[in-house]
Formats: C-alpha cells, structure tokens, sequence
C-alpha cells in the first residue's frame, strides 16, 4: 500500500502495527486528527525515537486539536523530562485545560519525578498558584483530578523560599 492510499484511509481501517516508525511519524503529523493520535500512540508504545520527536513537532508548532496536544504532553513527558518542564515553565499559563489536565495527572502519576527535580517542584508551586487564582475560570473536565492535585501537593510543597534558595543553589 502506498502513503497516498494509506492517507485515504480511515482509524479504523489502518493497521498501525504493521507500518514503519517513519510511516507512523507522518501520520502523527497528518491532518486527520483521530489517525494522528493513534499513530503517536503506537510510536509511544514501541517507544521509539521518533515518539518524542514527532511530540515535540506537533506542540512546538501547536499542531492538531487539544487531545493530540495532550497526547504530545506525555510522550515528551516519558521521552525527555527535562525539555518537559522546560516546555511546562514557558506556557504553563497559556495551556488549555486538556493540557493543564494532564500535567495534573503526570504530576501525581510521577511524584518522585516532580519532586526530585528543582523544576518539577516549581512547577508544582505555580500549578497550585495558577489553580488558586483561576479556580472559576478553568473548566476541567475531571475535576477530581484536580482536586486530587491541590490535596496531593499543597502539603508537600516546600516553602517558596525553600525552593528559591535550591533554585539559585544549582
């Protein structure tokens, strides 16, 4: 089958185990945004390289719709941590709520993560700010995540100026 006639076709039709890591990346990067997703998943669970890559294309570029973007949240997350809080401490206030959502979750799925990293930590302290102060204005879709987060963190937190003195420490 070509790539032309593989475009044409639909999710359901495409058999996504059988095609290459290259083959996938296109398709991730496609304009069907059901086919993107699931190419990006199947790149993510072979773990390839061109998982993060591809990630990193479609929220550098701001490709796709909020669930391709979120999807791109935790592939990076699992590929290259560290270019994930760089990512997150740059447009944390400019995420949508699909995104915020997910850092929520990858938070409390990888605390040691987020608490092990000085980045991780001040991204915990401005996730809970960002919450506080935008509480009304932020609609999540599963708000006991959220909720989870606030009760989670808020305790755990070091105090901010613990974390300016490790901050400027490293």
């Amino acid at each position: 089958m070509t790539r032309d006639e593989l475009f044409l076709l639909t999710d359901a039709d495409i058999e996504y185990d059988e095609l290459s890591d290259e083959t996938l990346k296109e398709l991730a990067l496609g304009d069907d945004l059901f086919v993107a997703t699931s190419a990006l998943t199947k790149l993510s669970i072979r773990e390839s390289k061109m998982a993060g890559e591809t990630a990193w294309k479609i929220l550098s570029e701001a490709l796709g719709d909020k669930f391709l973007q979120a999807l791109a949240l935790r592939v990076i997350f699992d590929t290259d941590k560290s270019l994930f809080f760089d990512y997150i401490k740059n447009k944390l206030q400019q995420l949508e709520p699909c995104s915020l959502s997910t850092v929520l979750e990858l938070a409390l799925e990888n605390q040691d993560d987020f608490n092990s990293d000085v980045s991780g930590t001040a991204i915990i302290g401005k996730l809970l700010k960002l919450l506080e102060q935008a509480e009304k204005a932020i609609e999540f879709s599963d708000v006991e995540v959220k909720n989870n987060f606030v009760k989670t963190f808020q305790q755990t937190l070091p105090s901010e100026a613990a974390i300016v003195k490790q901050i400027t420490v490293n």
